[in-house]
């Protein structure tokens, strides 16, 4: 090894090393930092400490392998946790930014319904290759899901049938517009989970989400029909109703993080957002320096509540599930305390195990990863509802990582790299250039968890205390 695995960085408080082999992070002196920066080889005096204290192994990934490949097989015929059915490609909306808008090469909107026979297919083949799961997820999108709502109960009576007592869950990502009394009530009756599609006030909702018909706004439809479920079915609502925010990154955050705050119809619901999606994208969205600020503003708020330095009563919907995800992490992975010596055979940690984690079916009865890939990549698709999975390209998604071996296994950040097929998906081939983009991405993410941790360790923030979660 001829220089050492490591990474520098500081924060407004002082300098630190993160030492990737044995994934421990070190607040290390102004003067050690500086001679780091200026010797990396091992024969520095602070690398020569750090050798000595236990630290800088020289052991490196020498072989690009996810640690689920050798036991592929087996979740994949007893593991499948969730099957997300496409029961229509057909929309009462045309949101501009959707996957299905045109602006993206991936699909776009058509009449395709899928058919019962499909869907008992999906639903047999879940049953099946799920026996050492405790409970599935049956999960129904569009398109517009409502619009096949005969659909979902057809499915949902035919897991009652051949799924023998199966612990399952239902939920459905929906625009809201088409919630009757009618079907409330077969949403009640069957415990099924309802995610909302609400971006924002009426100006800002309706900016995007827009009648396929004649191109008006969907709000108003949508605040009524939200408002009429909550009277009727207050515990219901509370239970099972959540909404997810698109944020447009070139628009103002504040307006619509004061809105979800404030509206007395929304008190108490949880929020997810995201932002609109570069991948597949014709055209990059650039976000504004304004949208940035704001947004890292209300996070901000956050981490001074978490604190006890701020008011914990007055603080951002969207942000607070970011906040509940870093706090997640942190638990999880808890930056600083180690690990262990990085293997000889690894993988970055970014691909799921397609199949296993979640296999969405489109109205066609084709396979794919997830719901956010492409469904015209050669790279994405991993079998049918007729052929079962395709183990070959299973495994190839999950070790992308082979593709830049060399590259990964040098790289500080491969503890903590996210990236999956979609952010790298060229098509035909991996993407080298949209490789290189989400790796520098990646980095800049990893570094700003890093530095929240340490600021909030340094500060004395109890990671394991009640008020983690705010």
């Amino acid at each position: 090894m001829s220089n050492p695995n490591v990474h520098l960085f500081r924060t407004s408080q002082m300098p630190y090393l993160y030492d990737v082999n044995t994934d421990t992070i070190l607040p290390i002196s102004e003067q050690q930092f500086h001679e780091a920066k200026a010797d990396k080889s091992l024969s520095s005096p602070l690398f020569q400490a750090m050798r000595e204290a236990g630290f800088l192994k020289e052991n490196r990934v020498e072989e690009a392998e996810h640690p689920a490949t050798p036991y592929l097989g087996f979740y994949l015929d007893h593991k499948i946790n969730q099957m997300i059915l496409q029961v229509t490609q057909s929309c009462n909306l045309r949101c501009e930014y959707c996957i299905y808008s045109g602006a993206y090469h991936t699909r776009s909107h058509s009449q395709k319904q899928m058919t019962t026979e499909i869907a008992h297919r999906a639903i047999d083949f879940l049953i099946s290759h799920s026996a050492d799961s405790e409970e599935v997820f049956l999960s129904f999108y569009g398109g517009e899901p409502l619009l096949r709502v005969d659909l979902i109960q057809d499915c949902i009576e035919y897991f009652r049938r051949a799924g023998r007592g199966k612990k399952v869950s239902y939920n459905l990502t929906t625009n809201g517009t088409l919630l009757t009394d009618e079907i409330a009530d077969f949403l009640v009756a069957n415990e099924i989970s309802v995610m909302f599609s609400l971006d924002g006030p009426e100006p800002i909702h309706d900016y995007h989400r827009k009648y396929a018909k004649d191109g008006k706004g969907s709000f108003e439809t949508l605040k009524k029909n939200v408002i009429r479920l909550r009277e009727r079915y207050p515990d219901y609502f509370a239970k099972h109703v959540n909404f997810n925010t698109v944020l447009d990154q070139r628009r103002d955050f504040s307006c619509v993080d004061d809105f979800v705050s404030g509206e007395d119809w929304l008190q108490g619901v949880i929020f997810s957002s995201s932002v609109i999606a570069n991948d597949y994208g014709e055209d990059y969205i650039e976000p504004s320096a304004e949208f940035i600020q704001e947004r890292e503003y209300e996070y901000f708020k956050i981490l001074l509540a978490a604190l006890g330095k701020g008011d914990k009563e007055h603080l951002s919907k969207l942000e607070l599930g970011r906040w509940k995800s870093f706090v997640q992490s942190l638990r999880t992975d808890h930056f600083g305390r180690g690990k262990g010596e990085l293997p000889r055979k690894a993988h970055h940690g970014g691909p799921c195990v397609p199949g296993a984690l979640r296999t969405f079916v489109t109205a066609d009865g084709y396979f794919y990863p997830c719901e956010r890939v492409s469904e015209t990549s050669e790279l994405t698709g991993i079998g049918s509802v007729f052929t079962g999975y395709d183990q070959k390209k299973i495994e190839d998604i999950i070790n992308i990582g082979r593709e830049s071996a060399a590259q990964c296994r040098e790289c500080w950040a491969f503890r903590y790299c996210g990236i999956c097929i979609r952010a790298v998906d060229g098509g035909t081939t991996i993407s080298k250039e949209s490789r290189v983009e989400h790796c520098r991405q990646t980095r800049s993410y990893v570094e700003s968890m890093f530095k929240d941790y340490c600021v909030l360790h340094d500060l004395g923030y109890d990671l394991w205390g009640e008020e983690s979660g705010l």
